[in-house]
């Protein structure tokens, strides 16, 4: 018989498992229905891909490190350090909200505390599975970090030994920080009446310092001179705020009484968050704190056709969670801000094209391309926009009250199409408009400017409806399972995204054969709105079908 905790354990590999693989329903024949091999092997392939990217990324960030600090004449303490900050940076930023909703906000945590189960196997099970995102996260910043060590020529076997020691550490440190600010915010967001909006600021505001700070930091390494790899002055500046890593860079560098230090900051931090916890861990999930107290205001309410009112409902799930926003709808701010970008930058972005040697035809010739770029730009966007593809399994175990309704069943399949595209047209719609103010193109092709990114808009509310009806996950415990992981919130983000780069290249060389940039544009128009057609007509029979089953 498994101890408690091994059965906790066991209960939380399988629910990770389960949510990037395994498609259930709420009905008992579909309960522990395994997932197809080529559906494994599909978003295996896909995460894969995803890491490597992100590899790649920090591994050419930290190469130029090392490159610029061997030609300097220095140690590699800096490279440690920064490899270091960079790899609890990313683990907190990726897990801290996740780290909230699994400690503190999880549905099933009084169930679990009345179960004949002490709160710190919980607690150690829950910790497992943070460990296990942190440590995959991690790995897309240490094993390029090891690989350009490796390939260095200082590398020596102590020192690899030192270097899997200390970079192993990183992730759990990283858990500790991400419980306690898991912590100040649920403390936070429990006392606020729109704790969504709090979520929301924070999360953008994290993603924002981060992005700025790994803009910086490349920007600063790409005003090193070429000749002569003077890397000082960075070095200086940076070093103070990589305060504690820098133990880690010395001691990589033979300081033990650095690694002695940085050891003990580091059982120190995760020590004392483990005891905070399993101390307060019943009080913390229990406690109601109260809330924001809210007057009762009498108000008519004006009845609604049930289609409207599905998209109501829609509308105040998507605007009440912040996990739901910042993944699935942070990518319409992108759209905007390009084409701001692209409106405050005009000059700049046209004298592009003016490089010297620039025959007038080709300069012309380039010109007019710019439309058909900038609407593949565009729409390669929508990629990022899948308020849809959750949008069923987000349903969970109330997934009968919506069946219940006396309307149609594909209503509420239609709602949730028609809420995605009323939620992401008007930024669609700015963009273009930036866009055309821009680049000032003819009128169709700036009529195609606006048309297509909204048809690629209406497919991608299409095809998250589609990909989720067939692959639903309505057995999560925390919402954000079902917005982060999930079959189709993958096959929708995949789908769209070979998609627009296929559409992108058809329409580049369908220009350079001489067709005019709006007939380039018109044709993908063409081919959007068929699919998209096609996919309707299914949502109203067979998906309305399934949806029914359940």
């Amino acid at each position: 018989m498994k101890s408690p905790l091994r059965a906790l354990l066991a209960v939380r590999l399988r629910a990770l498992f389960a949510g990037m693989f395994t498609v259930r329903s709420n009905k008992k024949k579909n309960v522990g229905k395994k997932p197809s091999v080529l559906l494994i092997i599909l978003l295996s392939v896909l995460l894969l891909y995803v890491g490597v990217v992100f590899a790649i990324l920090f591994g050419s960030l930290l190469f130029m490190l090392m490159l610029s600090l061997r030609a300097a004449g220095q140690d590699l303490s800096f490279y440690f350090a920064a490899a270091a900050a960079l790899t609890v940076l990313l683990c907190v930023f990726g897990s801290v909200f996740a780290t909230q909703s699994e400690l503190y906000n999880a549905k099933d945590n009084e169930l679990l505390l009345a179960m004949p189960v002490s709160p710190s196997q919980i607690l150690i099970s829950r910790m497992v599975m943070l460990a296990i995102i942190n440590y995959g996260l991690s790995l897309v910043v240490i094993v390029p970090a090891l690989l350009i060590y490796l390939l260095s020529g200082v590398s020596s076997p102590l020192g690899i030994v030192a270097f899997c020691v200390f970079f192993l550490l990183l992730p759990l440190m990283s858990l500790a920080i991400s419980c306690l600010l898991g912590w100040l915010l649920a403390l936070i967001s429990s006392r606020m009446r729109h704790k969504n909006i709090v979520s929301l600021v924070l999360s953008v505001a994290f993603l924002v310092l981060y992005i700025g700070g790994m803009g910086a930091f490349s920007s600063m390494m790409e005003t090193i001179d070429p000749e002569t790899l003077d890397i000082m002055p960075i070095v200086s500046a940076i070093t103070p705020y990589l305060l504690v890593f820098n133990w880690l860079g010395q001691a990589m560098c033979g300081n033990i009484l650095s690694g002695a230090l940085f050891l003990v900051f580091c059982a120190a931090v995760c020590g004392l968050t483990m005891i905070f916890l399993s101390r307060s861990y019943i009080r913390i999930v229990t406690t109601n704190r109260g809330g924001v107290r809210v007057k009762y205001r009498e108000k008519s309410v004006k009845q609604s056709s049930p289609l409207w009112a599905l998209m109501k409902k829609e509308l105040r799930h998507f605007t009440s969670s912040a996990a739901y926003m910042l993944n699935e709808g942070l990518g319409l701010v992108f759209a905007p801000i390009l084409a701001g970008i692209l409106l405050f930058k005009r000059d700049e972005m046209l004298g592009f094209f003016e490089l010297e040697g620039t025959a007038p035809e080709e300069l012309a010739f380039l010109t007019e391309m710019l439309p058909v770029l900038i609407a593949g730009m565009l729409c390669f966007l929508a990629s990022m926009v899948i308020i849809s593809a959750p949008s069923v399994s987000l349903e969970g175990k109330n997934v009968w009250i919506t069946q219940s309704m006396p309307v149609p069943s594909d209503k509420p399949l239609l709602a949730k199409v028609y809420t995605h595209i009323l939620i992401a047209t008007p930024f669609y719609f700015l963009a273009s408009l930036f866009a055309v103010i821009a680049i000032r193109p003819d009128f169709l092709s700036g009529v195609m400017l606006f048309l297509l990114p909204f048809l690629s808009n209406v497919f991608c509310a299409y095809l998250g409806v589609f990909f989720n009806i067939l692959f639903p996950k309505l057995d999560w415990v925390n919402e954000a399972a079902a917005v982060k992981s999930g079959a189709a919130v993958l096959l929708t983000m995949l789908g769209m995204m070979v998609l627009e780069i296929l559409e992108i290249v058809g329409m580049i060389l369908l220009f350079l054969l001489g067709v005019p940039s709006f007939l380039c544009m018109l044709i993908p128009c063409a081919i959007l709105f068929g699919a998209s057609c096609g996919l309707r007509a299914y949502l109203r029979r067979g998906g309305a079908r399934r949806f029914a089953n359940l």
